[in-house]
């Protein structure tokens, strides 16, 4: 009996340190960028000196580390990064059409907004992530657009109604 309960702690303490052992693995293990997709979207490597360049919070600081860039790649959360976003796929958008193109270069969009990534209100962006917020903001200025054709023309027919009504004028009697 006293083999076999040692037998078992031992299998036990075996099994605690292959569990130990895979998370060290899973938490060392680098899951970087691929470097084509670093290159081609104008993103930096990450390296010691970025820890004094950009400083982050442990959760960002975590994530860059993973991904293996100088800044974390995050969607547009804080109100200056959405700013910037608007105001630079109006720009892309109006470049696309005066171009005669379909569909806003988001590839030229991410590797402008990638260099002047400053780490504090914008961080790193794909071509994914820059189509997907892309697709909500023209879904909002459709919504917003038909909200101010609406009110055009309820304004156009509260005008002609005050026009057929013709206030201030007797009924005319046959």
């Amino acid at each position: 009996m006293v083999t076999s309960t040692r037998l078992l702690m031992k299998n036990l303490e075996y099994v605690h340190f292959l569990v130990r052992l895979s998370i060290l693995q899973l938490i060392s293990a680098k899951r970087n960028v691929p470097e084509s997709l670093r290159v081609q979207l104008d993103m930096d490597p990450y390296t010691d000196v970025v820890l004094t360049t950009f400083k982050l919070n442990l959760s960002d600081d975590w994530l860059r580390k993973w991904q293996g860039l100088a800044l974390p790649i995050l969607p547009p959360t804080t109100p200056e990064a959405r700013q910037y976003f608007f105001k630079k796929v109006c720009e892309y958008a109006a470049l696309a059409s005066n171009e005669g193109k379909g569909k806003v270069d988001y590839e030229a969009l991410a590797c402008e907004w990638n260099r002047t990534a400053d780490g504090k209100y914008r961080f790193y962006v794909t071509t994914e992530v820059l189509a997907m917020y892309a697709k909500t903001w023209e879904k909002s200025s459709n919504i917003r657009a038909s909200q101010e054709l609406i009110l055009d023309r309820l304004q156009d027919i509260s005008r002609s109604a005050q026009f057929f009504l013709a206030p201030n004028q007797p009924f005319p009697s046959y």
